[in-house]
């Protein structure tokens, strides 16, 4: 009988995990997605006064989250979750899906995720146009203008942040310094341009949980 392979992020998974068995927190704020999540090491700060989580795992592909939100996300139970997937399922190579696809998949997830929690709102971030993956940037962008035009439609739960026009000089080409040097992933100044977008807009829809006075 065949076993079904293990999943070559199952060592993150367990790692996160791991972090939070002594202490699982609820009602925050969560992170997750692939690498740009994952590196974005001051979300905590950049999105105060919102208090979040970042699960986030380099690599990471719509199917990844599918197999297993229910062992990181669902367990949160968060009031709001901040996503960004996709753009390893758009990155060029052999198995690299058109826009169409994977906004298809990713509808399927987000209808497993509102199975397991039911009404809590989601802020997808819009795929990034990259240097490195520039090439194929005509199906990242159908596939953003498919999620945020699918938003529009449910507003109540879900919510579209469109990072692109920051992202790109006034000629429509990805700024070319904020990069590393793979030119795919973000330096600081990059997650700088994230932040300036990215905080006011959950703001808007996701209030601070006000302190309670002591």
């Amino acid at each position: 009988m065949n076993e079904t392979p293990a999943s070559p992020f199952e060592p993150n998974v367990r790692a996160i995990e791991a972090r939070y068995r002594d202490s699982l927190p609820q009602g925050k704020v969560l992170l997750f997605g692939s690498s740009f999540m994952e590196f974005w090491r001051t979300s905590a700060d950049d999105l105060l006064p919102l208090e979040t989580i970042n699960v986030g795992i380099g690599g990471t592909r719509v199917g990844d989250w599918a197999s297993f939100y229910q062992r990181i996300v669902v367990p949160f139970h968060p009031r709001a979750m901040l996503v960004y997937a996709g753009s390893n399922d758009i990155s060029g190579d052999e198995t690299s899906k058109t826009g169409d696809e994977m906004f298809e998949e990713l509808l399927a997830f987000f209808g497993n995720l509102n199975q397991a929690l039911p009404g809590v709102p989601l802020h997808y971030i819009s795929i990034a146009p990259t240097l490195a993956r520039w090439h194929v940037w005509q199906h990242a962008h159908r596939a953003n203008t498919l999620v945020q035009e699918w938003c529009k439609v449910h507003p109540d739960q879900y919510h579209f942040i469109n990072c692109t026009p920051a992202l790109l000089t006034d000629t429509g080409e990805p700024l070319p310094d904020i990069f590393e040097e793979d030119r795919l992933h973000f330096n600081s100044k990059g997650y700088q341009v994230w932040r300036a977008v990215i905080q006011p807009n959950v703001l808007k829809t996701i209030p601070p949980v006000p302190t309670v006075p002591r």
